[in-house]
């Protein structure tokens, strides 16, 4: 939901711990929260043409959203004995949401002549759930310092939505209306997985190295069917509106990293590289294939000193990422949720790089 506008809340949540033995400690929690957002927004937007010519866009939208989620979390922690650890870390989460949205737009040319007005109604109801799982597997070495661990995560996630849009815009200076009313019809589906490893070694008493290597695969099939109303009002398939999609990105890190701890400093230099692949792979309504390949070399550090006797401290830190584009982002279908500003996908979008201080 947006995090702006009115919002109300309920919620109620449930913790619970207990040591079963002397090798297992569990923890779980449940969380359960009912949410309401009422947003009135009013847009005023201006794009210059040329030197004489402008265009204003001004809109006025009325947005509820109301949701329901559930989320329940565990986690086991084994000491299988003074060297092997194993944590375990499920959960689930079930969502519901209620959306409407209420647009009356209107854009202009020179602030006085109408080009274009719009009035229309979303409404939208969305289910989906997530399920995941963490098993983190470590061991610690004779010598101080040395330890391998390893992780294994897993992720199951499925949404569901029906929505309609019944809109009109009319078209001032061709002097013709137009109207829509349509349904849509969403189903995404998807599993991801992450393995990775991690080898430390102690470089002194002060400093020590870290090297590892992670695989990791994101796969989501999106379904997206279209219908509208033909002028003998029989609901028939919107091909441009309509998409078959099915995503993968795959990525391949090794990284390495340096810490050193002194007198109040804290030092963490990490350099990875990482090859990734996303392979996407259209059915409908034109099939095609989209495969690209990236390289890139990620830099991080984290500086921090904190003297306890003045209270001084400060602490820099820089980062380097990259995220996919999402189904929505890559899918070339045209979103007409506003007809007065259409959006399409991209299948041929390059994942983002960022740099943050």
């Amino acid at each position: 939901g947006n995090d702006i506008g009115t919002i109300t809340t309920n919620a109620l949540g449930l913790n619970y711990s207990d040591k079963w033995g002397s090798k297992v400690n569990f923890s779980g929690s449940y969380f359960f929260n009912n949410t309401e957002n009422r947003l009135r927004q009013v847009t005023n937007r201006q794009t210059v043409i040329n030197e004489t010519t402008t265009q204003n866009y001004q809109e006025t939208l009325l947005n509820s959203v109301q949701s329901f989620n559930h989320r329940a979390n565990a986690r086991i922690e084994v000491d299988l004995n003074e060297k092997n650890s194993l944590i375990i870390t499920p959960n689930i989460s079930i969502q519901s949401n209620n959306t409407v949205n209420d647009r009356d737009a209107l854009t202009l040319a020179n602030d006085t002549d109408s080009l274009s007005s719009l009035r229309s109604i979303n409404r939208a109801e969305t289910t989906s759930y997530n399920i995941g799982n963490n098993i983190t597997y470590r061991y610690k070495f004779d010598k101080k310092g040395r330890t391998f661990s390893t992780d294994i995560s897993t992720s199951w996630n499925n949404r569901d939505q029906t929505s309609d849009l019944l809109a009109a815009s009319l078209d001032y200076r061709r002097n013709q209306i137009d109207t829509t009313l349509q349904e849509t019809y969403l189903l995404s589906n998807g599993f991801n997985y992450r393995v990775n490893g991690t080898w430390t070694e102690p470089l002194s008493e002060k400093s020590i190295a870290t090297v590892g290597y992670q695989v990791s695969n994101n796969k989501t099939d999106s379904d997206q069917k279209t219908r509208v109303l033909n002028d003998e009002n029989i609901a028939v398939l919107d091909t441009a509106l309509s998409n078959e999609f099915n995503n993968k990105f795959i990525t391949h890190r090794l990284r390495t990293g340096y810490a050193y701890t002194n007198a109040g400093w804290n030092l963490n230099l990490n350099l990875d590289y990482q090859y990734a692949k996303l392979d996407n792979e259209a059915f409908f309504p034109t099939e095609g294939v989209f495969v690209r390949d990236f390289n890139n070399v990620l830099p991080s550090a984290n500086i921090s000193y904190r003297d306890r006797e003045s209270g001084l401290n400060f602490r820099i830190r820089y980062r380097t990422n990259t995220d996919e584009p999402s189904v929505s982002q890559l899918q070339n279908v045209v979103n007409n949720q506003n007809p007065l500003n259409l959006s399409v996908g991209n299948p041929n979008l390059a994942q983002s790089f960022q740099n943050s201080i």
